[in-house]
């Protein structure tokens, strides 16, 4: 499990990329859904609701995939970067956020 330990690692230290590459990838998968044209009759009203809650499930299905690959591309690249944060942390501490 070192990657979890130098992912969380690169996340308190602050002083590299991961955090803003998992957040804007994360931030991918959060979209707004089309609006949808219906008639006022009870199908119409039927339709409105089952294809809205479709949408909306989703949505919360996209957002966790997406989520979830930006975290393990985190894990993945943590593991290159987290030696260059060491010693930037070491060498240059006014560079860390903490």
């Amino acid at each position: 499990m070192p990657c979890i330990f130098t992912l969380v690692s690169c996340l308190i230290l602050a002083n590299n990329f991961v955090g803003d590459m998992i957040a804007a990838i994360a931030k991918w998968s959060f979209i707004r859904m089309p609006g949808i044209i219906f008639t006022l009759d009870i199908g119409g009203i039927l339709f409105f609701i089952t294809v809205k809650l479709f949408l909306f499930l989703l949505s919360i299905v996209l957002a966790i995939l997406t989520s979830i690959l930006a975290v393990i591309l985190g894990l993945i690249v943590s593991v290159f970067v987290y030696p260059y944060a060491m010693y930037k942390n070491v060498k240059k501490p006014e560079e860390t956020d903490f």
